[in-house]
């Protein structure tokens, strides 16, 4: 069944703005590297949260963009690599497709 509907978790924010997806939901979903997504990171338990599009790499992370990253810093008023986030992602859509170009 591939990726049509909403799925979130929390993952820890890794070194050089990654973020792992769970295994199960990738073999669940059939989640493909490189498959489009709209990606929703919140901050846990603070309520701030940044919306973008991203790619899966061949690894099953995704890379926040540093602009997100940096918001999402200002917006806490700390670093956040190694924080907890509550992340939800969905299919993506052509408007992201063109983001990404």
């Amino acid at each position: 069944m591939p990726l049509t509907a909403l799925i979130s978790f929390k993952v820890k924010l890794e070194a050089r703005n990654r973020i792992r997806i769970p295994l199960l939901f990738r073999w669940k979903y059939r989640m493909e590297p490189g498959e489009l997504l709209s990606v929703t990171a919140e901050l846990f338990e603070s309520g701030i949260s940044e919306d973008f599009p991203a790619r899966m790499t061949g690894d099953g992370r995704l890379t926040i963009p540093k602009l997100t990253v940096d918001v999402l810093e200002a917006e806490a008023g700390a670093s956040v690599v190694g924080t907890i986030l509550r992340v939800s992602i969905l299919p993506g859509s052509r408007q992201d497709a063109a983001a990404l170009s």
